[in-house]
């Protein structure tokens, strides 16, 4: 197979820490505390300080998160839950700035795009099923309708670098788009083979996205080379013969790994060059993965498991085969699977998200 290798950034991040937040968000998503100032330390994530995360705040979002993204470059960040709802948080001031609500349509996987106000997320109601929307969050306008999926879309990435985003389907259809052409029709299609819940990731230099279908087999393509189809694929060897529903893939920070999390067969962690499996966990008494993120210094995955609690596990120790994967921290208080988790790309900030709340978690001062 060639090779998916791609450029890795620094080794090692160092990780601002700003002030705590304070106070709790309600319904309506007013903060009764900001973020506080920036106390100018930094600080370099180990495990005596991630012993010490404890939750900042807590936002009551009434219904299920099913997606929370930190913005890329800016202080925002955004969420969509079952109960139609997308949510702009100002993650400088520490509060909700915006909320939308999009019955009409419904709301799951939202994704943030290059300008912190804007997203793109899939309508869920029948009558609109396979929609893609792509909405301003600043004046509550839909800019564009994306159609060419027939099923329910179950995740989407968008390029770090480019215009582009992609989108698959229970069906198995992956979809690439341009979100400034105007057509809003795809440029390109693959099929997976195979149906059920596939999901996406993006690497973080933008050079390439991968699928990882039902079946255990994981694509790459480049985001200049699509329409030439996968370049690389590699199968996970235990889910050969299985079907296997995915609820999150994330590319580490470094861009050396890829971190996979599914209900049904824990979460896995597999080398970003040939996409063999490094570390398998299966969390059958924590009741499965449910969502996966990475530390900004590819040094901890976080897992949303589905006993409500999120699990910190440390890589920075472990050999090359990551045999020695050391589960640090175990987040609790949540009710039902923890369905979202996202890391700050250059705080140590954690958001994890349950059945009806999100917390914001830091480490001691």
């Amino acid at each position: 197979l060639a090779p998916a290798r791609v450029p890795t950034a620094a080794t090692r991040a160092r990780v601002r820490r700003r002030g705590t937040m304070s106070g709790g968000l309600g319904a309506g998503g007013a903060a009764a505390g900001g973020a506080g100032g920036d106390d100018g330390a930094v600080v370099t994530l180990t495990d005596d300080v991630v012993a010490t995360l404890g939750v900042s705040t807590t936002i009551d979002v009434g219904s299920a998160t099913d997606a929370f993204e930190f913005h890329r470059t800016e202080e925002y960040a955004v969420s969509s839950c079952a109960g139609a709802q997308i949510r702009l948080f100002n993650m400088s001031r520490g509060r909700v700035s915006k909320t939308v609500s999009s019955r009409k349509y419904g709301t799951c996987n939202v994704i943030a795009t290059h300008h912190h106000a804007s997203v793109l997320y899939a309508a869920t109601e029948s009558a609109h099923k396979g929609t893609i929307l792509y909405h301003s969050l600043h004046d509550n306008k839909v800019l564009r309708y994306f159609k060419g999926h027939a099923a329910d879309v179950c995740s989407m990435v968008m390029s770090p670098t480019s215009d582009v985003f992609v989108s698959v389907d229970v069906d198995g259809v992956v979809n690439v788009w341009d979100i400034s052409n105007s057509s809003a029709r795809p440029l390109a299609s693959a099929d997976l083979a195979c149906k059920g819940r596939a999901v996406l990731a993006t690497d973080p230099a933008g050079m390439l996205f991968i699928a990882v279908a039902t079946n255990g087999i994981i694509s790459a393509f480049g985001i200049d080379d699509y329409e030439s189809g996968p370049f690389a694929s590699e199968a996970i060897k235990s889910l050969v013969n299985k079907t296997t529903d995915w609820a999150a893939a994330r590319f580490s920070p470094d861009g050396n790994f890829v971190a996979l999390a599914s209900p049904g067969a824990g979460f896995f962690i597999v080398g970003s060059q040939y996409f063999n499996v490094l570390l398998h966990e299966d969390l059958g008494g924590a009741r499965g993965a449910h969502s996966v993120t990475w530390s900004p210094d590819s040094q901890y995955v976080v897992v949303g498991a589905g006993n409500g609690s999120a699990q910190v596990w440390s890589v920075a120790h472990a050999d090359e085969e990551f045999s020695k994967a050391t589960l640090v921290r175990t987040l609790g208080g949540h009710s039902g699977p923890v369905s979202a988790v996202a890391w700050h790309p250059s705080r140590a900030l954690l958001a994890t998200s349950g059945a009806s709340q999100t917390a914001l978690w830091l480490p001691a001062a």
